[in-house]
């Protein structure tokens, strides 16, 4: 159960890590600078973006491996979701046996499943008696179909309660000394919700949904950004929006100005039409 998990983290960071790789090798492209607030805007919404694909996408490609997993009907060594059941044994070496799906009966839901028909099909883990008892339920982990739903349907809960190991252990040595006995005692163990976003109720599927991370860490430098696009020349456009009295003032300005012209150019170009109307005159014929 120890190498599932550890090579179910390990696919989360190799995940995480060509995502990054492709994300950084990504560049932006634009016909104009862009000022420091709107390239703060669309940053933002490219990490946010990433931040949301990345998991999903992590996710996607383990519920495929546990769909193939369970339609392949794959038998595993350590839980009994299936069992063997001789059909038929010729007088030579040879046999033939049947598949039948293990019934699991969840007490705490009080839900009998199989794993044939359900993927999530699980039972609470448990030590049993001689008899058949159950002796302990351990809280936390349950027992799937397979090593990777049993690691996926668990939490970590009993792992950070010292009372939870002290019982487990207590109700172990019991079964294997039959009866009570005295053991080294763990360090005390506390969650801290302080130093984590997770819940200690939080199942390893809800942790790998969000690929055991913690927080992102991001550095954007719009410097950086304003030295590689290395302009050459800046304009400014200023908006402003005139209001009644701003128009007035405009046309009025505008119209005197329009009058002293008119006043200096009517003279001269009606001296100009004049001699133009004195040379295009034809002298009458004696």
């Amino acid at each position: 159960m120890l190498w599932t998990l550890e090579q179910l983290c390990s696919l989360a960071k190799a995940t995480i890590d060509n995502s990054i790789q492709i994300f950084l090798s990504s560049s932006i492209t634009s016909n104009r600078l862009i000022h420091q607030n709107q390239f703060e805007i669309e940053i933002n919404r490219t990490i946010d973006l990433f931040q949301k694909k990345t998991p999903k996408a992590f996710s996607q490609t383990l519920s495929l491996i546990r769909t193939v997993m369970h339609g392949n009907t794959l038998i595993s060594l350590t839980s009994p979701n299936w069992n063997f059941i001789v059909a038929e044994k010729d007088q030579g070496r040879n046999a033939t046996f049947l598949n039948i799906p293990s019934i699991y009966n969840n007490t705490e839901s009080h839900t009998i499943c199989s794993c044939a028909t359900s993927q999530t099909c699980s039972m609470p883990a448990q030590l049993f008696n001689n008899d058949g008892t159950v002796n302990y339920t351990m809280k936390g982990f349950v027992l799937g179909c397979n090593q990777l739903e049993t690691i996926l349907l668990s939490s970590f809960f009993c792992l950070y309660s010292t009372a939870c190991i002290n019982e487990f252990r207590q109700a172990f040595y019991t079964l294997e000394n039959g009866g009570p006995g005295f053991y080294d005692r763990p360090p005390n163990m506390a969650f801290d919700s302080w130093i984590t976003r997770f819940n200690i109720n939080d199942t390893i599927e809800t942790l790998a949904s969000e690929m055991f991370i913690e927080s992102w860490i991001y550095n954007v430098s719009y410097e950086r950004y304003f030295n590689s696009c290395a302009s050459y020349s800046c304009t400014y456009t200023y908006y402003y929006r005139f209001d009644f009295f701003d128009l007035l003032t405009t046309f009025l300005s505008l119209f005197g100005g329009l009058s002293a012209g008119i006043r200096l150019i009517v003279p001269y170009l009606v001296k100009i039409i004049i001699k133009i109307r004195n040379h295009s005159r034809i002298p009458p014929i004696s």
